[in-house]
């Protein structure tokens, strides 16, 4: 087992309160039973966003957890402000109530970092009736913000999107690119974006079953030059119903496993980055009875990794084997934090 000088308990995406736990050697190894009294123990539970929450400015606020960004956590809050008594629906700019922050929070709570995003857009010239910033993407330093402008065009309406570089030190865009049309996916749910490594990127769109062909999925991949590909998987398997993209999995070769959940079970996927060919794979899961993929995360040099209210446990999809690089019941863990997802794996801390 990996000995952990340090545990940091920093995040709850859900409710984004961060439980902030340091334990100084925890495990196995080690016959004394820590004490709440020993000075290098601490344990405090700090929330995440309160700068909004505790404003009469805001009519409501949605926080949630962008990525780790140069030792300090990215979060991006969408919500709107109150209303004034004057303000008129008809004639109003009603994005004005709009608010869009992106911010970086130190491990203790402080705001390090506020970028504006929606006065950053507004600075941009750019005509809009309407714009919204969606999904925030971190891939190595950079911070992209996906943008769907949208245009009145008598009875019709046109929508734009853009991929945009922030520079959260200046809070401007630094770059404001559209996106190709091949990747404006039309009557599919964007699921999010997936690190899969070596500056790639995943999006999942879930197609909805409209003429009763069966539910699918739309993949784009990114590449670290910026480059998109889309790879549509109600195309490529046309006679297979994906119900949901359980996990992708990279393999650290340049290819990922997609696990899926369809009508016939878990079906298993493989898919080259480099050739984008993707082909169904036979792979006995029945080794994982009892770990979430949902909640698995790629860590370098050590592979993929999930968490659970018992530990932490490496997945060795190679040898088929799991191993138990942490368990919480060799430190003082606050079990109440059970919705617990990890951030980041190192040997020296682990940041959940």
């Amino acid at each position: 087992m990996h000995k952990l000088r340090k545990v940091l308990s920093v995040l709850l995406a859900s409710s984004i309160v961060l439980p902030t736990a340091l334990l100084a050697a925890c495990g196995s190894d080690d016959a004394d039973t820590i004490s709440e009294d020993d000075p290098w123990y601490d344990m405090s539970v700090v929330e995440i966003g309160s700068n909004y929450k505790d404003s009469d400015e805001y009519e409501y606020t949605s926080t949630y957890f962008v990525g780790v960004y140069d030792g300090n956590y990215l979060c991006k809050t969408d919500g709107s402000i109150k209303e004034p008594e004057d303000f008129d629906w008809e004639h109003d700019d009603y994005s004005s109530l709009q608010i869009c922050k992106l911010d970086l929070y130190s491990s203790d709570g402080s705001v390090v970092k506020s970028v504006d995003l929606a006065a950053a857009f507004k600075d941009m010239d750019i005509d809009y009736d309407w714009f919204n910033i969606g999904e925030i993407t971190l891939n190595d330093s950079t911070i992209t913000a996906r943008v769907n402008v949208t245009n009145e065009n008598g009875m019709n309406y046109e929508d734009l999107y853009y991929d945009a570089v922030v520079d959260i030190e200046s809070g401007e865009f630094t770059s404001f690119d559209e996106v190709n049309g091949d990747v404006q996916i039309n009557n599919a749910s964007n699921e999010g974006t997936v690190d899969v490594g070596d500056g790639y990127t995943l999006t999942k769109y879930y197609l909805w079953d409209d003429d009763g062909s069966g539910s699918s999925y739309i993949l784009v991949v990114k590449g670290a030059d910026g480059s998109t590909n889309t790879i549509n998987m109600k195309e490529l398997f046309p006679n297979q119903t994906i119900w949901n993209i359980d996990s992708v999995i990279p393999n650290g070769d340049g290819t990922v496993m997609v696990c899926t959940s369809s009508e016939d079970g878990q079906i298993w996927y493989k898919l080259d980055l480099d050739t984008l060919s993707m082909t169904q794979e036979e792979f006995d899961n029945s080794w994982l009875n009892g770990y979430d993929l949902y909640n698995l995360k790629y860590v370098d040099g050590i592979g993929s990794v999930v968490c659970n209210t018992n530990g932490i446990t490496h997945l060795d999809f190679d040898s088929k084997t799991a191993e138990t690089l942490f368990t919480f019941d060799e430190c003082n863990y606050d079990y109440g934090f059970n919705s617990a997802n990890l951030v980041s794996y190192s040997e020296d801390q682990i940041v959940l």
